[in-house]
């Protein structure tokens, strides 16, 4: 299984590491796993995170 560092998966979905915190600090980040002193998030984690956006993006267009 790959992992991406915090910057890498900011690169991978086009957002500055600011919105990866501001993301995180309202729980709506992927789900990062510690691996010695690196933070990583995994390839699932990373495929979770998406559907949940996806799924919250097409509940807000209905309730609009």
């Amino acid at each position: 299984m790959q992992s991406l560092t915090i910057p890498e998966w900011c690169a991978r979905h086009k957002l500055s590491r600011a919105s990866f915190y501001n993301l995180a600090r309202v729980g709506k980040a992927p789900r990062i796993m510690k691996v010695g002193r690196s933070v990583r998030i995994s390839e699932t984690a990373d495929a979770e995170w998406l559907r949940a956006r996806e799924l919250e993006a097409s509940l807000e267009k209905e309730a609009a």
